[in-house]
């Protein structure tokens, strides 16, 4: 597992730490729903053929979201604009996982999994959910 915190600039030169290295679905813009993400990850998912796939789970911050999280800030209440979009994504993720693996080599492969707040969403967690897919 290989944790980048925010603020940090990590990089290796072993493909095995840096996601330099990984193949993954081209941006196209930011996904505001897990059904978008889901649309964009999933098809892309279970079709690529590179031996290193990243599947990138990270939703972007609307409007909304940014608009509510700078009045909250004005009223003096510090307010993680990132935390709740990510624990609705994160607790979206095993079931979209369930989708598409757990069957034959030919099923979708992957090696690393790019989320916010790693700590946030469903039971159990996200790494331990990932890490019991290797076993």
């Amino acid at each position: 597992m290989f944790i980048n915190g925010d603020g940090t600039d990590v990089t290796y030169p072993d493909t095995i730490n840096n996601t330099n290295g990984y193949a993954g679905v081209p941006w196209d813009g930011e996904k505001y729903t897990v059904q978008d993400m889901a649309a964009q990850q999933g098809p892309a998912l279970q079709n690529h053929t590179e031996a290193l796939w990243s599947v990138g789970w990270v939703l972007g911050a609307n409007n909304t979201a940014i608009i509510q999280s700078v009045l909250a800030a004005l009223r003096g209440q510090r307010v993680w604009t990132l935390q709740p979009i990510a624990t609705q994504a994160n607790s979206a993720f095993q079931d979209f996982l369930s989708q598409y693996t757990g069957g034959s080599p030919a099923d979708a492969r992957f090696n690393q999994v790019v989320v916010d707040w790693l700590e946030c969403g469903g039971s159990p967690s996200l790494p331990e959910f990932i890490i019991g897919l290797n076993s």
